[in-house]
């Protein structure tokens, strides 16, 4: 990333097109891949016999690679295509206005699914012993409610303090940004604490259903951009997405009820029942507290970031975890004490 961002900086700063910035990416990418070759033969106790041959290894590998392919693909008919539609129904300013509201979501994206994957080695030994779909659940509700407390720290801090943010950052044009960030965020609630269910979708060989979604999810995106859009421009463009990713949450819940077996009435109500009560508190006080505040530089900003950030951990502990997690959680801090 580091070699990535300094190189792009250069060749902005040195006045070079479009080309030369694609150029940049292919190079860094060639140089990562090589950096892991390098690693993999210097540091791992793998060596790499370029004569295998197993014919249905490669007939499941390929298999797989043609599904993960269209999953990937279909991914693009949301905020890879979005901008290209909103200069056709709308202007160039709302492509700008749109270019803040995916960064920012990226942001958001890279946080709380920072732990994807990390579990799969986990749920594969689950689903190799016996009484898996037994198993599995409570593994499904501890780390989603995770995620979705964590998801949901990020959805209300921007409530609150986002419209002030993006005046401070990018000015006042841009404040159909803050609308349109929390729009495509709030979906990702229901969708980020299914991680583990995604996860265990990929290890029992489901990925043709993940791409089923997501296809359905990029015709719902493209379909209601450009009938949104054109009324109402980026706000438009973002509620679709909005709408799109709420479609893409409820077909995986059902997926993951009828087809993986998880009991997703015990997750609703584990997870998103009780762990919105501390959400919208937080987000009606930090609303409410705004109100009667000056507005300030980004010291008060500050401020009111740690305030938040301390109101919705209080009310978290208070209203969203149960006294095992309690008690889990003072276990673990009197352990790193000593």
């Amino acid at each position: 990333r580091i070699l990535l961002v300094g190189i792009t900086v250069a060749v902005l700063l040195g006045g070079y097109g479009l080309y030369a910035l694609v150029a940049v990416h292919a190079i860094v990418g060639l140089i990562q891949v090589a950096y892991k070759f390098v690693v993999i033969k210097k540091c791992l106790p793998v060596k790499i016999n370029f004569r295998y041959n197993d014919r249905s290894l490669y007939k499941e590998i390929f298999s797989f690679s043609i599904w993960v392919t269209v999953s990937a693909l279909a991914a693009r008919l949301v905020f890879n295509i979005t901008p290209s539609i909103l200069g056709i129904v709308a202007s160039s300013g709302a492509i700008a206005v749109f270019g803040v509201v995916t960064t920012l979501e990226a942001y958001s994206y890279l946080i709380t699914s920072a732990i994807n994957g990390v579990f799969m080695p986990k749920i594969s030994r689950i689903y190799a012993a016996d009484d898996a779909e037994k198993n599995i659940m409570p593994l499904f509700l501890g780390v989603g409610k995770f995620q979705y407390a964590l998801n949901g720290l990020i959805v209300v801090g921007f409530t609150v303090i986002g419209k002030r943010f993006v005046e401070l950052w990018m000015g006042a044009d841009y404040i159909e940004a803050y609308l349109g960030v929390i729009l495509i965020m709030i979906p990702g609630l229901f969708f980020n604490s299914l991680q583990i269910a995604n996860t265990a979708m990929v290890v029992q060989k489901r990925v043709n259903l993940q791409a089923f979604v997501n296809v359905v999810t990029g015709i719902c995106n493209v379909v209601l951009s450009f009938v949104l859009s054109w009324k109402m421009g980026v706000l438009g463009a973002c509620v679709s997405i909005c709408i799109a990713y709420f479609v893409r949450a409820g077909i995986f819940h059902v997926i993951h009820q009828k087809v993986m077996h998880f009991d997703m009435i015990a997750f609703i109500k584990g997870c998103y029942i009780r762990f919105s009560i501390p959400m919208l508190c937080t987000v009606f006080l930090g609303l409410l507290v705004n109100c009667y505040l000056p507005k300030g530089g980004w010291g008060l900003l500050i401020v009111q970031g740690v305030g938040v950030v301390a109101l919705y951990c209080l009310l978290l502990w208070v209203f969203g975890f149960n006294k095992q997690e309690k008690n889990r959680i003072l276990s673990i801090l009197k352990h790193k004490e000593k």
